[in-house]
C-alpha cells in the first residue's frame, strides 16, 4: 500500500480578501508500506506578488508581508486594499507561471496513491479543485483525531506531545527519526521526488509532509493514546503564565477573554503554550492506522 501525504504553504494576496490564496510551496511524503520506504518531493514558487503569511505563536496570530521573488518584507497593515482588476492580473500571472507545474507534480505523486493524509484539509482541497486536482480517498488526519479525542490539536501541537519537535538525526541530518523508528532519507533522483534537505523543517511543505508522516508512525507503532488528561503545568502552576518579574497590582490586570484574570507583568508559559494544563500519553490499545482504513472506507 502507497500513502501519500500532501501539504501546501499558500499566502494571501495583500490587500485582498481574506482567502484569496496563492500557493507559494508544495510538498509530498509517499510511503510505501510494504517496502518500509519513504520519497520526498517538493516545489516552490517564488513569484513577486506581496502575500499575508500566517502563523501562531503562543496564541498570537502574526502576519507577515512578504514578497518571495525579492525576498523582501513590509508591515502588514489590515487596511490595505487593491483593485479586484490587481488581484485579477496577480492570479493569472501566477497560473501562466505555475499552474500546469504545480498540477503535474501533484498528479505525479498521487497517481499510485491508495491513501492521501492531509493535516487540515480544507484550504489544501479548494486550491487543488481549484487546478482541477480531484482528491477522493483521502484522509485528514486533524479531523481523525478531533473526533476520537474530542479536542482540537494543531501540528505543532501533537508533534510536542509525541516529541517529535526534533525529526532529524542530530550527526549528518540523514535520516527522519522518532522515538520508535528511523527512516533514511532518499536522494530524490527522479521527478516528482526532489527535495532540499535544508527545507525539512516545521512550517515548509516537505517538512510538515514529514511531520505528518511521524505522527502516523508514532500514533501505529506505539499505540499510544493522546486523550487529554488534564494535569496542572508544574512550570506555571497551572496558570499557563509566568512571571517576568513585574510586580502584580491593581493597575497591571486586566480581564481576559476568556474570563481570567492575567498580570500584565507575566508572560505564556512554553511548557503549556498557556493551556494550564499538559496531556498525559498513556498506553493502550489504539490502532491509529486501522481507524484511518476504516475511515476512507466508511466514505464508499
Amino acid at each position: 500500500m502507497k500513502i501519500v501525504f500532501i501539504d501546501l504553504e499558500f499566502g494571501q494576496i495583500y490587500g485582498s480578501w481574506r482567502r484569496d490564496f496563492l500557493v507559494t510551496q508544495a510538498g509530498v511524503l509517499s510511503y510505501d508500506t510494504e517496502n518500509d520506504e519513504i520519497e520526498l518531493g517538493e516545489l516552490h514558487f517564488k513569484h513577486n506578488s506581496n502575500l499575508v503569511m500566517r502563523r501562531k505563536e503562543f496564541k498570537k496570530r502574526i502576519e507577515t508581508v512578504v514578497n518571495f521573488a525579492t525576498k523582501k518584507t513590509i508591515v502588514y497593515d489590515e487596511n490595505h486594499k487593491i483593485p479586484k482588476s490587481e488581484q485579477t492580473l496577480i492570479r493569472k500571472k501566477w497560473n501562466k507561471l505555475y499552474s500546469q507545474k504545480f498540477r503535474v507534480f501533484i498528479k505525479q505523486a498521487i497517481k499510485q496513491a491508495d491513501i492521501i493524509c492531509f493535516y487540515g484539509a480544507s484550504e489544501d482541497l479548494k486550491i487543488l479543485n481549484r487546478y482541477n486536482i480531484k482528491i477522493e480517498n483521502y484522509i485528514d488526519i486533524y479531523t481523525v483525531v478531533r473526533k476520537d479525542y474530542n479536542k482540537s490539536y494543531s501540528l505543532d501541537h501533537i508533534v510536542k506531545i509525541l516529541n517529535l519537535e526534533s525529526f532529524l538525526d542530530d550527526d549528518y541530518a540523514e535520516k527522519l527519526i522518532s522515538l520508535t523508528c528511523a527512516y533514511q532519507l532518499p536522494y530524490g533522483y527522479s521527478k516528482p521526488f526532489l527535495y532540499e534537505i535544508e527545507h525539512l523543517k516545521p512550517h515548509y511543505a516537505i517538512g510538515d509532509c514529514a511531520r505528518m508522516f511521524l505522527v502516523l508512525k508514532e500514533l501505529y507503532l506505539t499505540n499510544i493514546d493522546i486523550s487529554v488528561k488534564p494535569m496542572n503545568c508544574k512550570c506555571c502552576n497551572g496558570s499557563g503564565y509566568i512571571e517576568i518579574g513585574v510586580p502584580c497590582g491593581p493597575e497591571e490586570v486586566q480581564w481576559m477573554s476568556d474570563g481570567e484574570f492575567m498580570c500584565l507583568g507575566t508572560d505564556i508559559c512554553g511548557c503549556c503554550d498557556g493551556e494550564g494544563t499538559i496531556s498525559k500519553i498513556a498506553q493502550n490499545n489504539f490502532d491509529f492506522l486501522s481507524t484511518f482504513l476504516s475511515k476512507r472506507n466508511n466514505r464508499h
